[in-house]
């Protein structure tokens, strides 16, 4: 959920977008003609049988790659709420699409009000899985009409109802009069109307809306103004599409192809198409102030019918863990915003992140941050693990330097700590009371090689008997046989109750301990006899232990019949004078409940 009043009434600043270096400039004086003649005129539409087949086949790509955009929410979105793809008008629709994200993302004056389409959400936030606004399509009735000549004239004579009929009829008024069925576009047919519709129609001066045009370089160019947040109005051959979203792994170009919702988020390889022929776009370069379109309504809490502007997609909401919640794996967390946009740039408007205890108090805040994702360190998540009480909330808020009206929206979620540990007997390496050195064979207990500690953990007796391993830099449980007069390291535990379960973190100190002999792991029956856990002995160097004391790789093994001691057993050749052959132990972690034997993690290997 998120929080504040209903209005945005901040100013917003934006500064001019320049895409000037491959920009047509627009002639003061402008000329017209429709292009009958045109090598290349776009006007496939979905009455091409081999068309509509392929539409009725086709699926949506689900995942989106620009997700902090509105233009990739939008136009994916938009299936329903545009003109009707009719006797090759695909150029009008592919027009009318481009106006009604401006209209309703920056200038609500862009579309005439009569025009406009509306979107009804269930709650006071824009639902990104609803249908975007867009315009009122007209009927089918009028789009199918039983001939060309009943079609041009139903154009003409609705064109006051529905706004792709009035960019048809606009054409034909005011650039060039056509015969009826001639609705398809060639390229500088739209730089035509484009311009026309900007300067002549609305009335904006050049400073304010930018043309932009290309027939050269035209798939780098759509790249280019994509993840500048400009939608394109992409010639693939012998059609018109609007590019909007793009995929940097793959390089592929997304696109709404204005036949319907089955074909709003595809490539135009995917549907056939291969040519990359020319662009045209809107750049409206002003700020919006409070122009955004009231075109998403609600009814509130007390029954009142409500608007909504585009602003509020940025708001931040639903915040969920997509990975990670382990004691020994960090969280990611994810939430839905969509705040990479053009009239933020100026704002300086980014998230603020922060941890709360279950009590609300700020126990950890991370004040830039300008993505949808955060995943915490591991310093960061021993501060969550740390806070009393069994959850903690993660807080997502706004603030600008510009501008503080946003510093009160936020959204806040509660996360109960990870359980994986809970009923397990859980040993973390300062819990063992073992010093920071390594004890040689002579400096033992009571004339025996090695020194032993007991401690009590959940009801367990747990007997721990060391030799050459310690608890060094307050990290890990280090074994280091490599030294002259050692030669041998091991840790040996012994406990009073059957286990059946266990997990353990193990890696190398670093990456020249040079151990040239055992690295095994050996449990014991419950008859007192130690044994492998395999057919030979499990080698701990065998198993790819990270270099890095840093990157501890974690283990389980299962016994059904359980097991009373488990040790950790190395050698090397005994020489030098510094420590080595270090390799470091970890958690430690018991089970003794028969009936669960599992660990829940994504990132343990099974060694039995």
């Amino acid at each position: 959920m998120f929080f504040k009043g209903w209005l945005f009434t901040g100013l917003f600043l934006l500064g001019t977008v320049g895409i000037n270096n491959f920009s047509v400039p627009v002639n003061q004086e402008i000329t017209y003609g429709h292009e009958v003649n045109a090598t290349q005129i776009e006007a496939d539409g979905l009455y091409d049988p081999e068309i509509l087949e392929l539409y009725n086949s086709t699926q949506n790509e689900d995942k989106l790659f620009l997700t902090n955009n509105y233009q990739t929410y939008y136009f994916n979105k938009l299936g329903n709420n545009i003109g009707k793809n009719s006797e090759g008008s695909c150029g009008f629709v592919a027009t009318g699409m481009l106006l009604s994200f401006w209209d309703t993302y920056w200038d609500d004056g862009i579309i005439p009000e009569n025009y406009d389409a509306t979107t009804h959400l269930d709650e006071g936030y824009i639902d990104l899985f609803a249908e975007a606004p867009g315009v009122i399509q007209e009927t089918s009735d009028l789009a199918f009409a039983s001939n060309i000549n009943e079609y041009d004239q139903n154009i003409h004579e609705y064109a006051d109802t529905y706004f792709h009929f009035k960019l048809i009829d606009m054409f034909d008024t005011n650039i060039q009069s056509r015969n009826p069925g001639e609705y398809g576009m060639g390229y500088q047919d739209y730089v035509n109307l484009f311009n026309y519709y900007a300067y002549g129609f609305l009335g904006y001066s050049k400073s304010r809306v930018e043309i932009i045009s290309s027939t050269a370089d035209v798939r780098d160019k759509t790249i280019e103004l994509i993840e500048d947040g400009i939608p394109v109005k992409l010639g693939i051959g012998n059609h018109a599409v609007v590019a909007y979203d793009y995929d940097v792994e793959t390089d592929n170009i997304y696109c709404n192809f204005g036949w319907g919702p089955n074909s709003t988020h595809v490539t135009i390889e995917q549907m056939g198409y291969t040519d990359y022929t020319n662009l045209v776009a809107f750049n409206f370069k002003d700020d919006h102030h409070s122009h955004h379109s009231d075109n998403y309504t609600y009814i509130d809490e007390f029954g009142y019918n409500k608007t909504l502007c585009s602003c509020w997609a940025c708001i931040p909401k639903e915040i969920i863990l997509t990975s990670g919640n382990y004691l020994d794996t960090t969280p990611t967390y994810k939430w839905v915003s969509l705040l990479n946009e053009k009239w933020h740039r100026n704002l300086s408007l980014h998230f603020t992140f922060s941890i709360l205890d279950h009590n609300h108090h700020e126990i950890y805040k991370d004040s830039y941050v300008y993505s949808n994702k955060y995943t915490l360190t591991e310093e960061q998540w021993d501060i969550a693990l740390s806070a009393p009480g069994n959850t903690y909330f993660i807080y997502i808020g706004f603030e600008s330097p510009v501008d503080p009206y946003w510093d009160d929206y936020y959204c806040i979620t509660e996360f109960y700590k990870p359980e994986d540990y809970l009923t397990k007997i859980q040993i973390k390496p300062e819990d063992w009371g073992f010093e920071e050195r390594y004890w040689f064979a002579d400096e033992g207990d009571d004339g025996k090689e090695y020194r032993e500690t007991n401690i009590t953990v959940k009801g367990l007796n747990i007997t721990s008997q060391r030799l050459r391993c310690g608890y060094i830099e307050n990290s890990y449980i280090n074994l280091s046989p490599r030294r002259t007069g050692a030669g041998e390291a091991y840790l040996r535990l012994i406990w009073d109750k059957p286990i059946y379960s266990y997990m353990f973190g193990a890696s190398y100190w670093s990456s020249s301990e040079n151990i040239d002999g055992d690295a095994v792991v050996r449990t014991m029956n419950k008859n007192g006899v130690w044994q492998s856990i395999s057919t030979a002995d499990f080698d701990l160097k065998s198993l790819g232990l990270s270099t890095s004391r840093y990157e501890i790789k974690r283990f389980i093994g299962e016994h059904s019949e359980g097991i009373c001691g488990l040790e950790f057993y190395t050698t090397a050749e005994a020489i030098g004078d510094r420590n080595k052959g270090r390799i470091c132990i970890d958690d430690i972690v018991l089970n003794n409940d028969p009936y669960d034997l599992g660990f829940i993690s994504t990132d343990y290997d099974s060694i039995g």
